[in-house]
Order: structure tokens, then sequence, then C-alpha cells
């Protein structure tokens, strides 16, 4: 137990098990969606069977926008080499998705359920805060990037 070394990034590592584990949980996402077209009366409320479907596709539509995103992330970050355009690509990708994510909510609320949800009843400052924070990170690996490219060229 003294060599135990908990690896964070490339194979058999914690972004490893997190890429799995979001492959599981988004497999379980869409199987939630398909049962609730197949059959919509079993899903959580019973009475009404349309609203029902577009109150869960609400629900539905920020994980199906940001987990795919965050699939290819955390499968570069399973990679040899962590440091790529790619990986700052999909940052910025999933940043500008985050930001939108809250837009898109309240479009489809409006859309959908003829409801304006800007008035508080849907929380949108974690998308934000979150896309906020995944710019910041893509800019530490651009950063990162450069220095990795400097140290190649000069090796």
């Amino acid at each position: 137990m003294k060599n135990f070394k908990v690896k964070m990034f490339k194979s058999y590592s914690i972004s490893s098990l997190v890429f799995y584990s979001m492959i599981v949980y988004l497999v379980f996402i869409l199987f939630q969606l398909v049962k609730m077209v197949i059959s919509p009366e079993q899903t959580f409320i019973t009475y009404d069977v349309w609203a029902t479907f577009k109150l869960n596709l609400l629900y539905v539509i920020p994980q199906l926008i940001l987990f795919p995103i965050l699939l290819l992330i955390f499968y570069k970050f399973k990679s040899r080499s962590i440091f790529s355009k790619r990986t700052i690509e999909y940052l910025n990708i999933f940043a500008f998705m985050c930001i939108l994510t809250p837009l898109i909510k309240i479009g489809f609320s409006f859309i959908l359920f003829n409801k304006n949800m800007i008035d508080g009843s849907y929380n949108w400052t974690p998308y934000i805060i979150l896309g906020i924070f995944s710019l910041f990170i893509s800019s530490i690996f651009k950063n990162g990037f450069k220095i990795q490219q400097e140290n190649d060229l000069t090796i």
C-alpha cells in the first residue's frame, strides 16, 4: 500500500473512471427518454401524458446537451496528450453550451408551456458559473499547450 498512487489523467485513472461512469449515466438518460416516448403513462405524473412528457423533456435537455461534450472532454483526458487543440476546443464548446443551456431551456419552456421561466422558477446560475469556470480551465489548457509546444521545440 506504500506505493499506491492515484493517477488523474491517461489510462487507468480517475478520468477514465469518470468517462465510463458518464457513459453509463448517458445510457440511463437515453433509456429514460425512450421509456417516456414508448409508455409515457408510467413516468412521473400519470394524469396528463403530454404535459408529463413535455416537463420531463424540459429537465432532460441540459443533460442531453452537456453530457456528450463532457464525454469527449474526459475521453481526451484519458488519452496520452492532455494538452491538445482538440481538448481546448471541447472545453470552449462546453463553456459555450453551459452559458447557452439556460437560454435553450427558457425558450423550450416558453414554447412548450407558454411560461416564462425567468421569474425565478428556474435556477440558471450554476450553468453560467460552470461555463465561466470552463472558460478559465480552457485558458489554462491553452497556456499548457503553448508550453508543451515550446518544450517539444527545444528538445
